[in-house]
């Protein structure tokens, strides 16, 4: 099924401050540094989440498997949080807005950090049987959605807006401190995407060797 599939255009990338690792106000833990053998909360195995996490766990020196995994929706983080059945939460936007603003949750590391910085984080794509039956159609959604991205990445305004109108419980003062992606236009750049699956790679290669020194890595391992 990969080999069938076109990624046609490219969403986002993570940007500082987008996501993080969040602690409740008054915790101990000051530093990513300090979660070893500690609960962190992820909304789900293996995904995008796990790796930005990973790599900023590595980059501190930590192994991803000397601390313990809750998967959770982000919906139910923020109790958990508060009442310590997990130490630190994985939170991206508008979920750490709403958190910081609400609770003063404080964070360790916005993930925009070591393999994981300026990472590709969405994208668009068909199955290319798909799109070689619905050219048409396929056009018109990519010139829709190149507009779309173009806004977005320079309007701050009406991005805010966008949001409120679409995300629920998003208020104008919520929107205003939100953090905004990357929306890149224009063709699709072959050499971000390749990067996805290789800073997954590296990523699962330096927790299983213990090394984050890429060039260490890649020259361990080809």
């Amino acid at each position: 099924m990969a080999a069938n599939i076109d990624v046609f255009a490219e969403g986002s990338e993570l940007t500082q401050d987008f996501q993080g690792l969040f602690v409740p106000s008054g915790s101990s833990i000051k530093s990513i540094s300090q979660l070893k053998g500690q609960t962190i909360a992820i909304d789900a195995t293996g995904g995008v989440g796990y790796v930005t996490i990973a790599s900023a766990l590595l980059a501190a020196g930590i192994q991803p498997t000397s601390v313990k995994w809750a998967v959770m929706p982000f919906s139910k983080m923020t109790n958990a949080l508060l009442s310590g059945e997990i130490t630190a939460a994985y939170l991206p936007e508008p979920y750490n807005s709403f958190d910081e603003e609400r609770y003063a949750f404080t964070a360790l590391s916005d993930l925009d950090v070591g393999l994981t910085a300026d990472f590709p984080m969405e994208g668009y794509a068909v199955t290319k049987s798909w799109a070689q039956q619905n050219p048409n159609t396929l056009t018109a959604f990519f010139r829709a959605l190149e507009q779309g991205q173009e806004i977005a990445d320079t309007n701050r305004q009406v991005a805010e807006q966008a949001t409120e109108e679409f995300i629920p419980g998003i208020t104008p003062s919520i929107a205003a401190i939100l953090t905004m992606e990357t929306y890149p236009v224009g063709p699709v750049d072959a050499s971000r995407i390749q990067r996805v699956a290789d800073d997954i790679q590296l990523v699962r290669l330096s927790a299983t060797s213990g090394i984050y020194n890429i060039q260490q890595i890649l020259g361990d391992n080809g």
